[in-house]
C-alpha cells in the first residue's frame, strides 16, 4: 500500500519563499548535473537555500523541511524539489496562495435554547 502524504497549504508569504526555494533547489540540480557544481558544493548550497527559506536550520517539529534538508544533505536535491510539489500543491498555482487560511477556522455553533 502507498504511503500517504500530508498536505499543505501556506500563507501568500511562505508559498512565495517555497516557489523561490523550489525554483533555486532546480536550479542547483541543474548545476549538478551539468558539472559546474561540485557534489558537496552543490549539497551546501541546497542545504543553505534551504534554511534560508525556513529562516534557520529547520527543527524537528517542522516536518517537510526537515525532510527537505535531509534530502538535501544526501544529495538529492532534484527529488527534494520535485517533493515540494507533492507536499505543497498549491505551488505552480499562485491564484490559490494564501486561500486556505480562513478554512481552518472552525465554525461557531449555536446555542439552542
Amino acid at each position: 500500500m502507498p504511503e500517504t502524504i500530508q498536505t499543505y497549504h501556506p500563507t501568500f508569504e511562505k508559498a512565495k519563499k517555497l516557489f523561490n526555494l523550489r525554483k533555486r533547489l532546480w536550479e542547483i540540480a541543474d548545476g549538478k548535473s551539468d558539472g559546474t557544481i561540485s557534489y558537496e558544493e552543490a549539497n551546501h548550497l541546497a542545504v543553505d537555500a534551504v534554511a534560508t527559506a525556513n529562516g534557520g536550520m529547520p527543527r524537528a517539529t517542522s516536518g517537510p523541511m526537515v525532510r527537505l534538508c535531509k534530502l538535501c544533505t544526501n544529495g538529492w536535491i532534484r527529488e527534494a524539489a520535485n517533493e515540494m510539489g507533492l507536499v505543497y500543491p498549491d505551488l505552480d498555482y499562485p491564484e490559490r496562495w494564501g486561500k486556505h487560511r480562513d478554512h481552518s477556522r472552525k465554525k461557531e455553533r449555536k446555542a439552542t435554547v
